[in-house]
């Protein structure tokens, strides 16, 4: 600081000869060249902590940009999962469509046990019971059939089977 002053009462000493002016180099002319001085370097510390706050900020901004950005590309990988679930599950239930729309072309008569019409069969009842279940249970095979088309994971120890 006083190397400071001191260069700065020589410059104007400099200045005062090339100019013939007549300053007197007094108490008060130094005084007032330190504040002159204390003001600029003041003024140059918060310039500086002006930037350095600036440059502190645009950075948090930059981080937080960055995590939107992921957050976003984290949401739509989500929602790509998602839309792929949903399309599987579309998918697996237009087969099962598909697959019982095609069961009902085959001819089931052929799986089918025909009544006995017979007049002297006492036990009429019984077959047409038992050829009931028996379409039951076809139908409950093809139905287990468009599941295990649909979906290879369905049990392979199905009761219907």
């Amino acid at each position: 600081m006083k190397q400071t002053v001191f260069a700065l009462l020589l410059l104007i000493k400099l200045i005062a000869a090339q100019s013939d002016l007549q300053i007197d180099v007094t108490i008060p002319v130094i005084i007032s060249l330190a504040v002159a001085c204390a003001v600029i370097l003041a003024c140059g510390i918060i310039i500086l902590v002006c930037i350095l706050k600036a440059m502190k900020r645009r950075k948090q901004l930059e981080q937080e940009r960055i995590k939107k950005i992921e957050q976003e590309k984290r949401l739509a990988q989500e929602k790509r999962c998602h839309q792929t679930e949903q399309d599987q599950y579309v998918e697996n239930i237009e087969e099962i469509k598909g697959v019982i729309e095609v069961s009902h072309l085959i001819n089931i008569e052929e799986f089918r046990i025909q009544p006995i019409e017979n007049e002297c069969c006492q036990n009429f009842e019984t077959e047409r019971g038992l050829l009931e279940d028996r379409e039951e249970e076809v139908q409950m095979l093809e139905v287990v059939k468009a599941i295990e088309i649909a979906h290879p994971s369905f049990p392979k120890s199905s009761p219907f089977k």
